[in-house]
């Protein structure tokens, strides 16, 4: 966390991606705040990477450019998962002509155009979008038929749901970046977990990498190279951190959640959870491991394997921060049933 320190104080007092003056700011973009400044880390750690593993340097203004990219993302997000719970249409267009996704992706296009090739990097989207937006719908809606089912899945390998001392498993490590020592099975693609896994591969993983996409062709690079398989990983890592801080709200409004194909894999860990409210995402670290040891040990088991397929130090830092929330308790996303972020990082 301390390595950190100075990147996070910039953003916090300087908010040199948050520049009113270049571009307009609605809403709780203007804002200063820890959650802001933590976000615009992120960013910073994610270009600090992609420099790392692609060997090349980028424009001084791409954290701005990303910035703008990020908003983008979420606005078409939000717009996704409102007509999701709402039952409207979820066709692409109708999503994309959206107010607010036409709104941030006008103010992408300004900043852009008189530096780089928009329509190259919209075109490049669009067509990722077109490619994979069917598969992603079947995947969601079956996280969602998953979400709706209020039977829990029994315990793997025939384990009864008690919490005796064994279960509970006092040494699992959280500094830095021990996410858990010992692997996870294959639960397969047939149990509550796998279809949310299957989500998650598409919905963040692969549009991690579309976003560093367009930060190479921002820059004029060539789309090549491995560190783009690391994006993905890492992205699967952060929807996983932002579902367990989600996990209450997502399991009031339906929604798939990581986390929450966890606990239904055990009913007494998953009860006490509910039982906590909405906000259980918070509570952090201790209380998950002394209420539901097991959903926790295998949620960090499965970070664990994520983060062991990350060479760049600064993805691992990346990573590391994007726990603290968890760890630490800190509700850094708190919504009222309103969703208001997607995408890790």
């Amino acid at each position: 966390m301390l390595r950190l320190g100075p990147t996070f104080a910039k953003h916090y007092y300087r908010r040199p991606y948050r520049r009113g003056d270049r571009y307009e700011l609605t809403g709780d973009e203007n804002r200063r705040g820890k959650r802001e400044a933590l976000y615009d880390t992120l960013f910073d750690m994610l270009l600090a990477g992609y420099r790392e593993l692609s060997g090349r340097t980028i424009r001084p203004d791409t954290g701005s450019m990303f910035f703008l990219l990020r908003r983008l993302a979420r606005a078409h997000d939000d717009e996704f998962e409102r007509r999701s719970i709402a039952g409207e249409s979820l066709q692409h267009d109708a999503i994309r002509r959206a107010p607010s996704v036409e709104f941030c992706r006008e103010r992408l296009r300004r900043f852009v155009e008189p530096r780089s090739d928009f329509d190259r990097m919209i075109t490049h989207l669009r067509e990722l979008f077109e490619q994979h937006y069917d598969e992603h719908l079947q995947r969601w809606q079956s996280g969602r038929e998953v979400a709706a089912d209020a039977e829990p899945n029994r315990d793997p390998g025939g384990v009864t749901d008690q919490n005796d001392g064994d279960q509970n498993d006092g040494d699992q490590r959280h500094g830095d970046h021990d996410y858990g020592d010992q692997g996870h099975g294959d639960h397969g693609d047939g149990d509550a977990l796998g279809k949310v896994r299957a989500v998650i591969e598409l919905d963040s993983g692969l549009w991690l990498t579309a976003l560093l996409d367009c930060v190479a062709l921002y820059n004029d690079h060539p789309l090549d190279g491995s560190w783009r398989e690391e994006f993905h990983h890492l992205g699967i890592a952060g929807k996983m951190t932002n579902d367990m801080i989600d996990v209450g709200y997502d399991h009031i409004e339906g929604l798939p959640n990581y986390m929450m194909g966890v606990l239904r894999r055990y009913p007494s860990e998953m009860d006490r959870a509910i039982d906590h409210g909405p906000d259980v995402g918070s509570a952090g670290l201790d209380w998950w491991r002394s209420n539901c040891p097991r959903a926790v040990f295998e949620f960090f088991a499965d970070l664990q394997s994520r983060y062991d397929r990350l060479s760049s130090k600064s993805l691992r830092r990346c990573c590391d921060a994007m726990t603290w929330p968890v760890i630490y308790g800190r509700d850094y996303k708190r919504r009222s049933h309103q969703p208001d972020h997607r995408t890790s990082a």
